[in-house]
C-alpha cells in the first residue's frame, strides 16, 4: 500500500501531532499509570566505538507493567533511525528481515521498522525481549567520534482497526519460522533515563574516533549544500551530552514510535509498498 497523502501534507500533520504531542508531555505524570496503549517500561542502549559502515544488532528489554487491554489486536515494535527535524538523514537505519516486520514509508517513521505480535505474552511484572535483533546499518561515510543515531524504539498495544489501517490484513504464516517473537529475559538495564520511560527507550550510537577527531554533534552543525538547507539531506540529530532525551525529542520519538494512541487518527501511518 501506498501512503493516500502526498509529503507535504504528511510533513503538515505531523508538526500537528508533535506539537500536540510536546503539549501532552509536558503535561503528563513520570509514569504514564493506566495508559492501556503503553502497558510497558521501556530501557536505553547506548553503543560507543561503532565502525562506519558496519551494522549493530539492537535487542532492547523491556517489562510489562500491567495487563493488556481487551481490545488489543497485537503489540508492535517500532524502531527508528536517525533524523533531523522530523525527516530521515543519514546516519544509522533500521532494518528487520523478519516477515512480521514491515518497512514504513520515508517520513514516517525514520528510516525505521516495525514489528508486530499478534498473540503476545500477557505477563504483568516479566521482562521482556525480541528473539532477534533488529539490525541497524550504519552510514558507511559517517566520519570518527560522530553521533550518528540519536534514534528510540516504543513498544505499543494497537486494536483491530489501528492494526488494519497500519498494514491491512496480516500477510504472513503465523507458524512460520522466520517470525520475529516476543520472549521473557532474565535481566535488564532499566527503566530508561527518559523522564517519560512508558513512552519509549532511546538508542544512541557513536562512531569510533581517533586523537585527532573532536567530538562531532551534528545536530547543531551549520547547514551546508548537503545538510538540508537546500532540500538535502541533514546530518543525524545527537542527545544531549547527559544522555537524557530533551521533552522535543520525546515529542517526536513519541510520534514516530508510538502507534495505538489517540493522536495516530491525526497522521496515520501506512507501510510502503
Amino acid at each position: 500500500m501506498k501512503a493516500s497523502h502526498p509529503i507535504r501534507l504528511a510533513a503538515a500533520f505531523a508538526a500537528v501531532v508533535l506539537a500536540a504531542l510536546a503539549a501532552a508531555v509536558t503535561a503528563a505524570p513520570a509514569q504514564a499509570q493506566g495508559d492501556p496503549y503503553h502497558p510497558y517500561l521501556h530501557s536505553d542502549l547506548s553503543f560507543t566505538d561503532v565502525a562506519p559502515g558496519s551494522t549493530v544488532e539492537v535487542n532492547p528489554r523491556f517489562r510489562q507493567e500491567e495487563p493488556l487491554a481487551d481490545f488489543t489486536a497485537a503489540v508492535v515494535v517500532s524502531f527508528t533511525g536517525s533524523a533531523r527535524d522530523g525527516w530521515p538523514v543519514d546516519g544509522a537505519e533500521a532494518t528487520a528481515d523478519y516477515d512480521n516486520c514491515k518497512r514504513l514509508s520515508s517520513g514516517d517513521n525514520w528510516n525505521g521498522v516495525s514489528c508486530y505480535f499478534l498473540d503476545p505474552p500477557d505477563l504483568p511484572g516479566q521482562l521482556l525481549t525480541l528473539t532477534g535483533p533488529v539490525d541497524y546499518l550504519v552510514d558507511a561515510d559517517a566520519p570518527g567520534s560522530t553521533a550518528v543515531c540519536a534514534c528510540g524504539y516504543g513498544v505499543s498495544a494497537i486494536d483491530a482497526d489501528e492494526l488494519a489501517w497500519q498494514i491491512g490484513t496480516p500477510d504472513w504464516d503465523p507458524d512460520a519460522p522466520d517470525l520475529l517473537r516476543l520472549t521473557t529475559a532474565d535481566a535488564w538495564d532499566g527503566p530508561s533515563a527518559d523522564p517519560y520511560p512508558r513512552l519509549g527507550g532511546t538508542i544512541s550510537m557513536e562512531t569510533a574516533g581517533g586523537p585527532d577527531d573532536p567530538a562531532t554533534d551534528p545536530s547543531t552543525a551549520a547547514p551546508t549544500a548537503d545538510s538540508g538547507a537546500g532540500g538535502g539531506e541533514a546530518p543525524a540529530a545527537k542527545l544531549p551530552a547527559t544522555g537524557a532525551p530533551t521533552a522535543g525529542w520525546i515529542a517526536a520519538a513519541a510520534a514516530a514510535v508510538l502507534a495505538g494512541t489517540a493522536l495516530t487518527a491525526l497522521a496515520r501511518r501506512r507501510p510502503a509498498a
